[in-house]
């Protein structure tokens, strides 16, 4: 169940500025995610098939999101520490007393979020049951969990997502790394769900697998990502940013 580790090690040596996540460093994410380095605000998310654009009220929260150019809407409402998204389709976000979300409920389901003291995700429950749970060291999120029954026995075992990281700090706060349960990742990139990695990771991948993926990134003049190319032996995924500066 061990495989992946080897395989990170020798594709992080392909990497340059591989390293571990210092704790002399301080550095977090956007969107309510930690110490900012650079003050921005995220204008738009994309990837290859689907692109989102959010707006923003006076205060800084975000009172739309729109997808494809409007092809799908969300508007958020603010009642006390609930978040209400209606549209396209309807979910709750109930933030805890660290400012992160401790509910998040859709049509189907509801999960639950647990953090450090930090404010990375530790442990998420789907529907009252652990779905996923989270090793974070130095502001990295080193490894997830999903529960899976890869036998096929019926029962399920803890597989774990790997991963390592460069020592380019994660000035913007991009959510390229988290746990993967619960809200999708257009809502993840509003940094609702627990602090961004310190730093951009190099590269991850499943300890029951032999192909391991690489990240890499593309940068604007303030050192904020812009481009995430992630590639797998067979395939290459785009994810795309652009950034309203506040400063």
């Amino acid at each position: 169940m061990k495989k992946i580790f080897g395989i990170l090690a020798i594709a992080a040596m392909a990497v340059s500025f591989n390293t571990a996540c210092s704790k002399n460093e301080n550095n977090g994410g956007n969107g309510g995610g930690g110490e900012e380095t650079v003050k921005v605000r995220l204008a738009g998310w994309a990837d290859d098939w689907d692109s989102y654009v959010y707006e923003y009220d006076a205060e800084g929260k975000v009172v739309k999101a729109s997808r494809n150019d409007g092809e799908r809407e969300w508007n958020f409402s603010y009642n006390g520490n609930v978040i209400t998204a209606t549209g396209y389709s309807e979910f709750t976000i109930t933030l805890g007393t660290n400012g992160y979300a401790s509910e998040y409920k859709d049509e189907w389901d509801t999960f639950t979020y647990t953090y450090d003291s930090e404010g990375y995700v530790k442990q998420i429950k789907k529907n009252g049951e652990v779905c996923a749970n989270a090793v974070v060291e130095d502001g990295c999120i080193l490894k997830w969990s999903k529960f899976e029954d890869r036998d096929e026995d019926g029962t399920a075992e803890e597989c774990w997502k790997e991963h390592t990281y460069t020592s380019t700090k994660n000035l913007a706060g991009v959510y390229t790394i988290y746990v993967e349960k619960g809200a999708s990742r257009w809502l993840q990139e509003l940094g609702f769900f627990g602090k961004a990695t310190k730093y951009l990771c190099s590269a991850n991948g499943w300890d029951y697998s032999n192909s391991p993926s690489s990240l890499e990134y593309e940068f604007d003049s303030k050192g904020c990502v812009i481009k995430e190319i992630k590639k797998g032996a067979d395939y290459e995924e785009n994810y795309y940013y652009t950034w309203e500066y506040l400063e």
